[in-house]
Parts: C-alpha cells; structure tokens; sequence
C-alpha cells in the first residue's frame, strides 16, 4: 500500500499547474461572485470597538517592524488613549470596510531573506505592517466563526487550541490501543516538494 501511495505521489509531484478551460473559468467566476457576496452579507460589517481592542490586546510587542516602521508596542500604547482607538477604528472601516479595498501601503512587506539548511536555497520572510496584522487578526475572527465548523475534527494545525501535540497524543493513543491487542499499526508520513505551487490556481480559489 505504502508503494502505490508512493508512486501516486510521483505522479503528481511530474504534472505540471493545470489550466482552467474557457467554461471552468466562467463557471468559476460565478462560484466566486457568489462567495464574495455570501462573505459581504456575512463578514462585511463595520468592525467594532470591541473587535480593535481584542486585536490590539493579542498583538504581540515582539513583533518586528514592517516597512513602515511602527511597532507593535506603539500602536498599543496609542490605543490607550479611547479617542485615538475611535479614529482608528474609523479609518480602517472607512478605507476597508466602506470602501471594499485594501490600501496598497498595508499590503506593502519588507522581504527578509533567510537561508534554508541547503545551500544557496532561502526562505522569504514578509514583515508587514503592523496595522495589517492588527486587522487581519479582526477579519480571521469573523472568517473562522464561518469556517471553523466545517474543518475536519482531527485537523490540528492552523486551530486555535489545536497543536501538535494534540496529534502525536493521537497516534500515542491508537498505536497503544493495536500493541495492547496485538494488532499491527502504521502511520504513512509524507511532505510534498513545493505544495503550493503544484497546486491549480482555480482549483485552489473554488475550494
């Protein structure tokens, strides 16, 4: 089993990124419309007083800077005062919410290059503005109370109150269980050489 796994992977690891067809492409643009409107009536509210403050409270002071300079630190320092919170509030629903944009400045990073244990090979790192992450922390929220419900059950990364150590506690549990009945118990682990970018784009906005 283990070898057809194998081989299935190395088919997959040779194709190249497969193209929409000109039916997929208007039959995919629908798909998207729909969602775009379903999210607008859903998450397209104006975000309040109480989601900034649970943003700004979770941002993390060691965070580095982006490209912008302003840390962290500073805008929880800012927000202190309720009347800066006020504006600031304000200024992301008027620029974001009201106007269905994202500013170009907050999708600007500075590209930190880190080197992999291969030579020659680095790992980009964005730093983005951290006003960016403070607001995308507020629309994961929303996104999540959507999205959450229909994840797999033993999904246990990218979760909140998920980790690893929740999955090795679960391979612990179910090889102890076979070696208790003197069953065999396998586990196939795999990791795929550029994931994403094997992936076909329209496959990847559909879902």
């Amino acid at each position: 089993m283990a070898e057809n796994i194998a081989e299935n992977f190395q088919k997959i690891f040779g194709q190249q990124d497969v193209k929409p067809t000109k039916a997929e492409r208007k039959q995919l643009k629908l798909e998207i419309n729909t969602i775009e409107q379903k999210m607008q009536n859903e998450v397209g509210q104006e975000f309040t007083l109480r989601e900034l403050k649970q943003a700004v409270t979770r941002a993390n002071v060691k965070s580095a800077r982006g490209p912008d300079g302003v840390s962290n630190r500073i805008i929880k320092l800012a927000c202190e005062d309720e009347k800066f919170e006020i504006i600031m509030l304000q200024a992301i629903n008027n620029e974001i919410i009201h106007s269905g944009t994202y500013p170009p400045s907050l999708k600007t990073a500075k590209i930190i290059r880190l080197p992999k244990q291969k030579p020659g090979e680095y790992r980009p790192i964005s730093l983005l503005p951290s006003l960016t992450k403070i607001v995308e922390y507020m629309v994961q929220i929303r996104l999540r109370e959507i999205i959450e419900p229909k994840l797999p059950p033993n999904q246990f990364g990218c979760r909140p109150g998920h980790s690893t150590t929740q999955a090795l506690l679960r391979l612990m549990h179910y090889s102890g269980v076979s070696a208790g009945n003197n069953l065999q118990f396998g586990a196939i682990s795999y990791d795929f050489v550029k994931a994403y970018d094997r992936v076909p784009k329209h496959i990847l906005i559909k879902k």
